[in-house]
């Protein structure tokens, strides 16, 4: 997208990006890639609009969904993109009781059994396939009016323990959830205005949350190979064992005759190089040798939006 940019950080570093599936279509001005998310760890949204940015002489709405929940909005004036605009926004703002807060973004473990999924209403299966995934989506507007700060949002809901079958093969790891609240400087309400059509925006970044073996799962990102067993290793390479992988590997053969007839056991010393080191480090190890050769509900067009940069 030309002049905007969006990363999602966590542990002080913006986290790698990986893509979608080749055979997966891509909605217009949509960029969607996965990320890794580790239980308990905060994250945080960075945005940047350049100065080269194509729609500077217009207000700019970004709303930021959640788990399929709208949990935060930001509102940006024209004379706020002359020069571009970078801010990191690591929490939703809530009006609530007559004073601002904040609740921190975090990354938390779904539970997942293997429960009755007929149990599970047609909601609940929406909400299900919603989770996993962090929106940023962003529109031309027309501001309005300054407001007075309306009902709180920005609820993300608990969905319990999910039965493994309503994920239909997704590999969802991890929800987000809010940390406990905390005081936050007050911000301002605009009611605006769409230019963009709201089921139109004109860019759109989805970032699909997983933990490090559902990427593998996915085959997003490829699996550690499996080590060799002992007894390959062994003919690739006896010298490569430790003395404890040596150990293990004559304990299992030495009860198999066949094993005497065609292996031998043999007491090396490991070769060291000729100084003072104490001569006990110096025992004997058997080594085991073959002697075989072996051949991945659209709104109004009126909104109220939370300008922060005020």
């Amino acid at each position: 997208m030309t002049g905007v940019r969006v990363d999602i950080m966590s542990g002080g570093r913006i986290l790698k990006e990986y893509n979608i599936d080749d055979d997966e279509a891509e909605q217009p001005n949509t960029i969607t890639k996965y990320i890794e998310s580790k239980s308990g760890e905060r994250f945080q949204i960075h945005l940047n609009i350049s100065r080269w940015f194509p729609y500077a002489q217009y207000a700019i709405a970004v709303h930021i969904y959640i788990d399929g929940e709208e949990v935060d909005s930001i509102l940006w004036s024209e004379d706020d993109l002359t020069s571009g605009k970078d801010i990191i926004q690591n929490g939703a703002h809530r009006y609530e009781k007559g004073e601002w807060v904040l609740r921190k973004y975090l990354f938390s473990k779904l539970e997942i059994d293997d429960g009755d999924v007929r149990k599970i209403t047609e909601r609940e299966k929406v909400k299900i396939q919603s989770l996993g995934v962090i929106s940023v989506r962003f529109w031309r507007v027309k501001k309005v009016k300054k407001v007075m700060p309306g009902i709180p949002s920005g609820y993300l809901n608990d969905v319990g323990v999910v039965p493994e079958k309503a994920l239909k093969g997704s590999a969802i790891s991890h929800r987000a959830t809010f940390e406990e609240k905390m005081p936050t400087n007050p911000c301002t309400v605009w009611n605006s205005q769409q230019i963009d059509p709201w089921e139109k925006p004109f860019a759109t970044f989805n970032f699909r949350f997983r933990s490090l073996a559902a990427l593998k799962d996915l085959h997003i990102i490829p699996r550690s190979p499996s080590p060799e067993p002992f007894e390959v290793r062994m003919k690739k390479n006896p010298e490569s064992l430790t003395r404890e992988e040596l150990l293990e590997f004559a304990r299992r053969h030495t009860t198999t005759d066949e094993f005497h007839k065609r292996v031998k056991l043999e007491s090396l010393k490991r070769e060291r190089p000729n100084d003072d080191d104490d001569a006990s480090d110096d025992e004997d190890v058997p080594v085991v040798t073959d002697a075989r050769p072996h051949k991945r509900a659209r709104p109004d067009s009126t909104a109220e939006i939370i300008d922060l940069t005020e």
